[in-house]
Parts: structure tokens; sequence; C-alpha cells
């Protein structure tokens, strides 16, 4: 086991975006860039038969990566509430 550590530095380069899957047009989704999440996240991608080929992102294990973020940006305030 190890603590996901220097998450929110990647923070900055994963877009919320809404976009349409080929295959359902009809329906608007939200969500992030499976191409962007596979640079600092890899293991929370599932790829083409291709392997390397980013084709979505596993949503349920982004949700430990985000926490981890919120934990260090909190931390983070903390320090700097004790400085002023």
């Amino acid at each position: 086991i190890q603590t996901l550590q220097n998450v929110s530095s990647h923070i900055d380069d994963m877009r919320a975006v809404t976009f349409r899957y080929n295959e359902h047009p009809e329906k608007e989704q939200i969500g992030f860039i499976a191409e962007e999440i596979a640079e600092h996240f890899p293991e929370i991608v599932v790829y083409e038969k291709d392997g390397v080929t980013p084709y979505t992102v596993r949503y349920d294990l982004m949700t430990a990566v985000l926490l981890a973020a919120i934990k260090e940006l909190r931390a983070e305030v903390a320090e700097l509430k004790a400085q002023l």
C-alpha cells in the first residue's frame, strides 16, 4: 500500500469537459479526456486493445485521486492560515 502524493500538482493538467461518445452522440456526457489523465495516472485509464491508446477513464478510481488532491490542498490552506 502506498499513499498517493503530489496529486494536486497534476490538477491543472486535467480538464473537466462535456463530450459525446461516437457510439451514442445523442447524449451529452461530463468527464475527463482519457489521454490527459493517462499522462499522470495511467493506472486509472482503460486502453484500447493495442494497450497504448487511451479509451476511457475509470471514474470509480478517479474518486481516490481527487480525494488525495483535496487533502493536499486542505493541508496547504492550513499551513498558509498558520502563517497569518
